[in-house]
């Protein structure tokens, strides 16, 4: 990023920022913007900083009671995560007797998928607090349109919102889905996922999740692809290996169970027999 484009951004970061730790953080960015001494933030021509500033997510709110859970010892004896660890297929009614969605087994199936790629991602990273609060969600409305599976975020703004729900069709449900926007413990200290063991205890996942997963196996194995992560996302050698490694030990904990107690149909297109429109 343009160490100009940043500066304005960073004097606003100092301007809006709540809680004195967050305000000196921003401080001490800014100073770097003009000082440029820290050679693993800027370019040596101190022009530019490594890294991006993402957008913040607008809506989102905590995710129910799962928010409220402090660590990873009270995630693993939430009642939400008993359904992920489920020793039996998911055989939830997904439609009910009037031919609607049924919106209280779509949430649940959707919210299975959201906690175990959640785990499967955490345990990737290595993230360390992400069970201390650090989960969000958006409401979005989920409905069937000529045999395709269709979602669409609700507006957070509530004149843009009421306008929104002219358009949805009214057998639409609206249910929670999840946000992983505070992302910053990863590859720094700790693995709650994996000192837990919540993957080896995770029975239901999303068979593309488990695809994409293999996929992220092999494309790892590649040496272009060691040095793109070290070029492109100034990954550090140990970064990579850590990453590569969590994959392998991924793969080794859901392959293994495979067919046994680990079930492929933490997915609502598939419970549904239908094809889900493109997100």
């Amino acid at each position: 990023m343009d160490v100009a484009a940043h500066k304005p951004l960073a004097d606003l970061g100092k301007a809006k920022a709540i809680g004195s730790n967050n305000r000196q953080q921003w401080t001490e960015v800014r100073a770097l913007d003009d000082s440029h001494s820290n050679s693993t933030l800027y370019t040596k021509d101190g022009k530019q900083l490594y890294g991006a500033l993402q957008a913040n997510p607008t809506g989102e709110q905590s995710y129910p009671h799962l928010s409220d859970l402090q660590g990873a010892s009270a995630f693993a004896a939430s009642a939400e995560f008993s359904k992920v660890t489920s020793p039996n297929p998911l055989k939830l009614e997904c439609i009910d007797a009037s031919g609607k969605l049924n919106q209280s087994a779509v949430q649940q199936i959707v919210q299975i998928k959201d906690l175990s790629d959640m785990i499967l991602m955490d345990f990737i990273m290595s993230q360390a607090d992400r069970l201390s609060g650090n989960i969000h969600s958006e409401k979005v409305y989920v409905w069937i349109e000529n045999g395709v599976l269709k979602h669409e975020a609700k507006k957070s703004d509530p004149a843009k919102a009421a306008e929104q729900l002219k358009e949805i069709p009214p057998e639409a449900v609206l249910i929670n889905r999840m946000i992983m926007k505070d992302n910053d413990a990863g590859l720094v200290s700790g693995n709650s996922a994996k000192s837990y063991h919540l993957l080896d205890k995770t029975s239901h996942i999303d068979p593309k999740t488990y695809n994409r997963l293999l996929d992220l196996q092999s494309k790892l194995q590649k040496p272009e692809v060691a040095q793109w992560y070290q070029t492109e996302l100034l990954f550090t050698p140990a970064d990579f290996n850590m990453v590569k490694n969590n994959v392998d030990q991924a793969v080794g904990i859901l392959s293994s169970r495979k067919d046994k107690n680990l079930f492929l149909d933490a997915s609502l297109s598939l419970a549904l027999g239908l094809e889900e429109a493109n997100e």
